[in-house]
């Protein structure tokens, strides 16, 4: 179920209009919606990923939440290559905190 998830997410793109985060203009973002099975496990994985920072001199802005048991993650960077870096980033840490809930997690 996880890696099927994670495959299945919803991925779309801005590059126009300007997102401003952290009194920052960032032209490119990412946002991703993945599906759990629960809000628990959603929150498990947004705590996964929320532990890993972005180094600050990067240019890249992350933000996450949880709405019901969707994770919802939006990333913002000033440039492209950064932002595609980062997003294969937290992508690979979701991936693993599936891999490891579905390895550990006793509660449905």
């Amino acid at each position: 179920w996880y890696q099927r998830r994670v495959r299945e997410a919803v991925v779309s793109t801005q590059s126009t209009g300007y997102i401003t985060n952290n009194l920052r203009m960032s032209p490119y973002s990412c946002s991703v919606s993945i599906p759990f099975p629960s809000e628990r496990l959603a929150t498990i994985a947004l705590r996964s990923v929320a532990a890993d920072k972005e180094p600050r001199k990067s240019g890249v802005s992350r933000d996450m939440k949880v709405s019901g048991s969707i994770l919802h993650v939006t990333i913002s960077s000033s440039e492209l290559r950064v932002l595609r870096v980062s997003v294969g980033s937290v992508l690979e840490l979701i991936k693993l905190s599936c891999d490891t809930m579905e390895m550990f997690d006793t509660l449905s």
